[in-house]
């Protein structure tokens, strides 16, 4: 896992646009591929680009999907209706998928991305959301897209990439195309941005993109974290890239961070796995063992005697990459993980997304078919004793938790205005876990005993995804009740 997080998380910052699966098989590289090309090279792997009717039929595969290389042919690729996966659109856009063909054919590499350039023209930093989006030329798009002309001018030295190098680059000048720093507050898409600009500039001799790149980043840098460490994009994996980004800008500017580190290290485990909490894949991480509270941003975490360790969410209303989880924990005790996250499949807009950033696949009390973006308030009651509160559209649920070695109590009252409101209080279970009457049992012979006061308890098989489209079967211990108004008391403990 660490292995392929160098490639596509830390060593490439500047080609991330998104947190990027730390279960990637890396690629043997190719001798001719130049240092800054590999995680271009690799991301083409990941999503299968088949580049072998470049040249004779002027169409590519992209993750299974033909694209014809004509100008109609990419502007309906571009077609913001047809996209339903923005993950698909970044790196298609990116052109990553160019460097196989420069391995074995320059000029035709070369002449796609001027064609490119040519079919999809740039409407223009005013131009709408949706036009921008709709022809490539998001804030994304093109700084990736500047990553790989750029590398491709390393390889070839072609001097029909300088002009597009170069009108992609001052794109990315215009404030509008900045997520940061005089327009908006700082984003990791903006961090990003200055550092390939940075990267850039020598390249295409656009000195003025560093001079205006630095500006940028001292302005935001600190501006990014919370005052406990945390990022404000309510995901651990985005956690861990804000935290890898913006340790290269730290660097840049003499800045400490030390606080955003000992965050993300307080949030992994004993065994060195983050939990995919929000969207993202994320890496692993060297723990700390240490306590994180963040009532401001909604995360708890704690290391406990006996290799116990939770991470506790609720905050500000999902937002950016967060998911429906307040109130949610993950835990971990004698180095098995008990109650885990469920990831996301992938950032295709289906059932399967739906499902992922839903309240249904998190350790939370749901009330059934009402549909509530709750901001919740915390109370630390004692060391590893919180109250969480919150009200949205008559929807009161207030939940005491208390975390023990080997135990965690859950208290749940909740409230609406209607007497058939249905409840669940949900158990994510982490795979390898199998219900049994009254609890689970692991695969080592470990056992959770489970008891519900208040509902009645039952298992519903459910998917869960430890990487990039990566599934695994899994459990949801369910403590069901109906009712205006409820009270469920729930004890897990592991034998």
């Amino acid at each position: 896992m660490a292995t392929a997080l160098l490639i596509f998380g830390l060593a490439a910052t500047s080609l991330v646009g998104a947190v990027v699966p730390s279960d990637v098989v890396a690629v043997v590289q190719p001798h001719k591929v130049p240092g800054g090309c590999v995680s271009l090279f690799q991301l083409s792997t990941r999503w299968q680009a088949d580049v072998s009717h470049v040249s004779s039929e002027k169409r590519v595969r992209f993750d299974g999907r033909w694209i014809t290389l004509t100008p109609q042919g990419w502007r309906d690729a571009y077609n913001a209706d047809v996209i339903r996966d923005p993950s698909w659109a970044l790196w298609f856009r990116a052109l990553v998928w160019v460097v196989p063909i420069a391995l074995e054919n320059e000029s035709l590499a070369v002449r796609t991305v001027v064609d490119q350039a040519n079919a999809v023209p740039d409407p223009g930093a005013s131009a709408s959301s949706a036009t921008q989006v709709a022809t490539g030329w998001t804030p994304g798009a093109i700084r990736n897209r500047l990553i790989t002309v750029r590398c491709l001018y390393v390889m070839t030295r072609d001097d029909r990439l300088l002009a597009v190098g170069r009108q992609l680059g001052d794109a990315l000048m215009d404030p509008q195309r900045y997520s940061g720093w005089p327009r908006s507050a700082p984003h990791n898409h903006g961090a990003l941005t200055s550092l390939a600009l940075i990267r850039a500039a020598k390249t295409f001799d656009r000195p003025q993109w560093t001079a205006m790149s630095m500006e940028r980043l001292q302005h935001d840098l600190p501006k990014v974290f919370s005052a406990c460490g945390m990022a404000h994009e309510q995901s651990s994996g985005y956690q861990a890239l804000n935290v890898s980004v913006w340790s290269e800008v730290a660097d840049l500017l003499n800045y400490k961070l030390s606080g955003p580190r000992y965050a993300l290290r307080a949030l992994a485990r004993p065994d060195g796995v983050l939990e995919n909490i929000g969207d993202g894949t994320a890496p692993a991480v060297e723990p700390n063992g240490q306590r994180l509270w963040c009532p401001q941003a909604g995360w708890a975490a704690n290391t406990l005697p006996g290799h116990t360790q939770y991470v506790l969410r609720f905050g500000p209303k999902t937002t950016l990459h967060g998911h429906s989880d307040h109130g949610a924990a993950t835990w971990f005790v004698r180095g098995i993980p008990v109650l885990s996250d469920r990831g996301v499949y992938d950032k295709t807009r289906d059932d399967r997304l739906i499902y992922a950033r839903g309240m249904a696949s998190h350790s939370v009390l749901e009330p059934l078919n009402i549909s509530i973006n709750p901001a919740t308030r915390a109370k630390r009651l004692d060391d590893n004793q919180y109250q969480l509160v919150d009200d949205t559209f008559g929807i009161h649920r207030e939940r005491t938790i208390k975390i023990a070695p080997q135990g965690i109590a859950v208290t749940d009252v909740a409230s609406s205005g209607n007497f058939g409101q249905e409840w669940v209080q949900h158990w994510q279970l982490a795979p390898g876990w199998t219900p049994t009457d009254g609890g689970a049992v692991y695969t080592d012979g470990t056992r959770l005993e489970v008891r519900c006061q208040g509902g009645t308890l039952s298992a519903v098989a459910v998917e869960s995804y430890p990487n990039w489209r990566e599934i695994q079967p899994a459990w949801d211990l369910q403590c069901r009740t109906t009712g205006s108004a409820i009270r469920l008391h729930t004890m897990l403990e592991v034998k």
